[in-house]
């Protein structure tokens, strides 16, 4: 690969209904998958593509390996992958680009210039995307209602919930979490991780995902 550090790959001959938590599930089992950038142009022969971002370069070269092997399935098919060229853009870092973007310049008589917008998700009216949070220690049979009612007792306003559908080894369900605001998210983080929410009986864990701690 082009980095020692690269650890993303991009995805080829995706059926044209393929969605991200359907990359999610197929690539899930070989590691920490911290982002998907599915695109929506179909290619001349009628496929998608994609880019799929592990934790670990390792990670990413099991992935690469059952591809090669043909044992790469998502939705039933087999599909091509290979080393990206670069690692997909953090979010983290986004937020910071658009920021800078976003703050207004001084006017001509030197009055202060106004207050940037306040920090919230992308959901309808808001600037952009908050950082999300990866989930884990959950029991099989967990669904997005659990999640969100065990949130919302805490206070947390979940914006986004993906739950991979494949156990690790150990039997449990992982996946991410976004909330409303980034102060949600730093709240809610540290209720999880103190042991105070429980989903069906298991104690819940929790990190930032891969690239999205706040600087």
């Amino acid at each position: 690969p082009p980095s020692e550090a690269l650890a993303t790959l991009w995805v080829g001959s995706l059926l044209p209904t393929v969605t991200d938590d359907d990359l999610f599930d197929a690539f899930a089992p070989y590691g920490f998958v911290t982002d998907v950038n599915l695109t929506e142009q179909q290619s001349a022969a009628g496929t998608l593509q994609a880019h799929v971002k592990y934790s670990y370069r390792s990670e990413a070269e099991a992935a690469l390996s059952a591809s090669l092997n043909r044992q790469l399935l998502v939705k039933g098919k087999a599909v091509m992958c290979r080393w990206a060229q670069k690692d997909i853009v953090s979010l983290a870092q986004l937020k910071s680009a658009a920021a800078m973007q976003q703050a207004p310049a001084p006017n001509a008589a030197g009055a202060p210039a106004a207050a940037p917008p306040p920090l919230y998700s992308n959901v309808a009216g808001c600037n952009y995307i908050a950082p999300k949070i990866w989930i884990g220690n959950l029991p099989m049979g967990t669904t997005e209602a659990d999640l969100r009612t065990v949130c919302r007792g805490y206070g947390g306003d979940l914006v986004d919930v993906i739950i991979h559908k494949k156990p690790s080894q150990y039997g449990q369900l992982s996946g991410f979490l976004r909330f409303k605001t980034q102060l949600e998210t730093e709240m809610m983080l540290k209720a999880i991780s103190s042991g105070a929410i429980v989903v069906r009986g298991a104690v819940m864990k929790a990190g930032w995902a891969k690239g999205q701690q706040p600087l």
